[in-house]
């Protein structure tokens, strides 16, 4: 069972104290970076450290944060430091899923999911020197 960082649950400190409260090897979370980043503005590397053990899938998106606006753009692109959160789990040898996120059923202005994974793909070959 995974619960998302999403929502009312955004801040490191809650999601470790629920996580904690069930402590089972079945039980973790899905990191979505920009759900809390883009909320709680936490360091990447104090988020990972907290909850390293509960991580087992990742979100892997970007947006451009004004306010309390968030706008997706294609990775790399925005403000979120979504490669810094992608190089520690890689650095830690992380065994889990990434999961590209690409919301256009519930943000039809975004550009055309072909688009944005074919972005995507050249994003990381660009990032991990493929």
């Amino acid at each position: 069972m995974l619960i998302e960082s999403h929502g009312d649950l955004v801040h490191s400190e809650d999601l470790e104290k629920v996580l904690k409260s069930v402590e089972h090897k079945h039980v973790g979370m899905i990191w979505d970076v920009v759900n809390m980043w883009s909320i709680t503005k936490e360091p990447v590397a104090l988020v990972y450290e907290r909850l390293k053990k509960y991580i087992r899938h990742t979100h892997i998106k970007d947006a451009k944060v004004s306010g309390s606006e968030m706008n997706y753009v294609f990775l790399g692109k925005g403000d979120v430091p979504i490669f810094e959160a992608i190089d520690l789990l890689a650095k830690n040898n992380y065994a889990g899923y990434y999961s590209f996120e690409w919301e256009k059923l519930w943000h039809p202005e975004l550009p055309a999911p072909e688009l944005a994974l074919a972005d995507y793909s050249e994003a990381m070959g660009k990032h991990f020197g493929l």
